[in-house]
């Protein structure tokens, strides 16, 4: 867009002042000294009829007339030449007119131009006639108006005319003075250039004082800002500087404004840049703290084994959060903890993976859910200058029996997932980090197949609604309803849908944790085969009437026959069952004898020369290798091994 300067349009708009009221003082003065001019001359003219008058009002006309050439006539002429030339008029004519005839009879013609003069002494002697036609001044006195005066325009020239009465003869006249427009036209000009000069004068210096102040303390000051502005917005880190404006008006405001403004948002914008970066440091930092939660508690945990299923998920409400669940199986048992750390942010999570560390640690010692809890507590009151504390429950189920011991730390009360979901009532304890040496009760009960438990935090049960109501747990119990078979995972899945609806989209307050729990019943596939290398061909059809017979199964059968074979020849066992089992991709294969003790996943592994391997054996190297998993129980005075291979 094409910039114009301010100063031009000051400019333009002083010009056109400038011009108008020079205009508009022209046309007034113009006509006031045209009115003046025609007053004066009519003044003038009035002056010398009466003068002209007054001189032939002595002379008779009878003498006058008879001797035309006569020393009086020319005497009376000579004298209305001079008046014709001292009241600077054209000419002087005395006539008398016949009302009949309209005819002028022409008694003096005086020009006051000598050579004019010469020629109409010469042509209009006296006794001439004029038969122009009557002026309107003549009308009336034709008429009958007895004495008339008045002007009338005649060619170039304006004509007076006033009649008068010689007192001797008695003898009506008229005197017609002319005077040239030229003569008037120039004394207007003359009388108006010397009024309008003076005023455009004064108002062209008025008008450059003016536009001077106005550059000096208008359009340069405002240059001076502008410029300023320019510099400033290029390049914000600098501070423009002190203006040198020192005017006590409008301009000296906006100047002392724009110095206060540019220094305010000087300090804005490093105040800006220092959140930036310190937003920035934050940002990593709690990127990090992420990385380091999502590591100790992630979004989701899938574990399930012969008999169980266990289904947890953590949703933060910030970047980082203080809910936190573990959840991890060792030989025959599943250990489950629930927490809540007081607070937000990575100071929580700090707490939180200190404490999730610690329960854990006590937990796989072998320390009973209330002792792992009691010593957690006395760690963290040491090391707690933040004063925080978080609540926690802690379990543990026997997985062939289903007995689950718990001790609560001033958590939630668990749901027990059965026909008519309930709350679970363990002592409610105190929380962790508050007092030391606090004591914590274990209680136990047995989980029925397809019964479980469901732990969660306080995210769930006080999710808020539009309408600033509670989740609560009645709601809960209600949504954990179900007549047909259910699954941990379902289970999960019911409960975040529901806390999600019932929030209307609004984004959640505090953190959110759940944890499932669910035994399933299994349907007995053991089945007894002899112990002789025989068996594998039972195994065998087994396997590949579940799996199919790939590439795959060929190599686990090949792991299964080395079991076999190991039982058969070193296990000294009578008796010997077998059971096979797929979930997903997984093929699990389980032995069951009575022999000596025997754990495959702590013996060393034997190579073998390549003329044994059609022996029967691949080893225990072989096994490893081909199994994904190899887990060992002595329980009941047999052997338990189960072999788990990804399809």
């Amino acid at each position: 867009m094409k910039k114009h300067s301010i100063r031009r349009w000051i400019i333009l708009c002083f010009t056109g002042i400038f011009f108008f009221s020079l205009a508009i003082s022209a046309v007034a003065n113009y006509l006031e000294n045209l009115r003046g001019v025609t007053d004066r001359a009519e003044e003038e003219v009035k002056r010398c009829a009466s003068v002209t008058h007054m001189l032939l009002e002595e002379i008779d006309f009878n003498d006058l007339l008879s001797e035309p050439d006569g020393e009086l006539y020319n005497l009376t002429r000579a004298s209305l030449w001079s008046l014709a030339y001292l009241f600077h008029t054209d000419s002087i004519l005395v006539y008398s007119l016949d009302p009949r005839t309209q005819v002028r009879n022409l008694i003096f013609s005086v020009a006051a131009d000598p050579e004019t003069d010469a020629e109409w002494r010469k042509n209009l002697p006296a006794g001439s006639t004029l038969e122009s036609p009557l002026l309107a001044v003549e009308e009336k006195w034709v008429q009958g108006e007895p004495f008339v005066y008045g002007s009338a325009r005649n060619g170039p020239s304006t004509t007076w005319i006033m009649t008068t009465r010689d007192s001797h003869s008695g003898l009506d006249y008229m005197i017609a003075i002319d005077i040239s427009a030229r003569m008037q036209e120039q004394a207007v000009l003359k009388s108006f250039l010397w009024n309008i000069i003076p005023i455009g004068l004064a108002l062209l210096l008025g008008l450059v004082i003016l536009l001077i102040l106005v550059r000096h303390r208008i359009i340069r000051p405002i240059q001076l800002i502008s410029e300023s502005m320019n510099r400033f917005a290029g390049d914000g880190s600098r501070n423009p500087g002190p203006l040198p404006i020192r005017f006590r008006d409008e301009i000296g405001g906006i100047a002392a404004s724009y110095a206060k403004m540019t220094t305010d948002i000087r300090a804005y914008v490093n105040s800006i840049e220092a959140l930036t970066r310190d937003k920035l440091e934050n940002d990593v930092q709690l990127d990090v703290a992420r990385r380091i939660q999502y590591g100790l508690v992630p979004q989701e945990t899938n574990l399930e084994g012969e008999g169980f299923q266990v289904r947890a998920m953590s949703c933060p409400a910030r970047a980082v959060g203080g809910d936190f669940y573990d959840v991890f199986r060792q030989g025959e048992r599943v250990y489950l903890v629930m927490g809540d750390v007081s607070g937000k942010g990575v100071s929580a999570a700090i707490f939180m993976a200190m404490a999730k560390t610690v329960i854990r640690e006590r937990l796989m010692a072998g320390l009973s859910p209330a002792a792992s809890l009691e010593q957690t507590n006395d760690e963290l009151c040491g090391q707690n200058p933040e004063g925080l504390f978080a609540t926690a429950f802690a379990a543990v189920m026997d997985i062939p029996t289903g007995e689950v011991v718990c001790a609560n730390a001033g958590h939630n009360p668990p749901v027990l997932l059965s026909a008519s979901p309930a709350l679970l009532t363990p002592p409610p304890g105190i929380a962790l980090g508050l007092y030391r040496h606090e004591k914590l009760e274990d209680i136990t009960f047995r989980l029925g197949p397809s019964e479980g438990i469901l732990l969660y935090t306080d995210g769930v049960t006080e999710a808020v609604s539009p309408r600033k109501e509670f989740f609560g747990t009645q709601r809960l119990l209600e949504t954990l309803k179900t007549d047909g078979p259910r699954s941990a995972g379902d289970m999960l899945t019911r409960v975040r849908e529901a806390v999600s609806s019932f929030r209307g989209g609004g984004e959640p307050f505090d953190d959110m944790a759940i944890l499932a729990l669910l035994r399933v019943r299994e349907e007995d596939s053991t089945q007894a085969i002899p112990v002789a290398l025989s068996s594998f061909d039972t195994v065998r059809e087994a396997v590949c009437a579940l799996c199919g017979d790939t590439p795959q199964v060929r190599r686990a059968l090949l792991a299964c026959d080395e079991a076999l074979s190991n039982i058969t020849h070193y296990s000294h066992a009578t008796e010997l069952s077998f059971s096979c089992k797929r979930e997903g991709d997984v093929l699990r294969v389980s032995f069951s004898d009575n022999g000596i003790p025997f754990d495959p996943t702590l013996a060393p592994s034997v190579k073998k020369e390549p003329d044994e391997l059609d022996s029967g054996g691949m080893g225990l190297g072989l096994m490893r290798q081909v199994t994904s998993a190899m887990h060992y129980l002595r329980r009941q005075g047999k052997n338990e091994l189960t072999l788990s291979f990804s399809l």
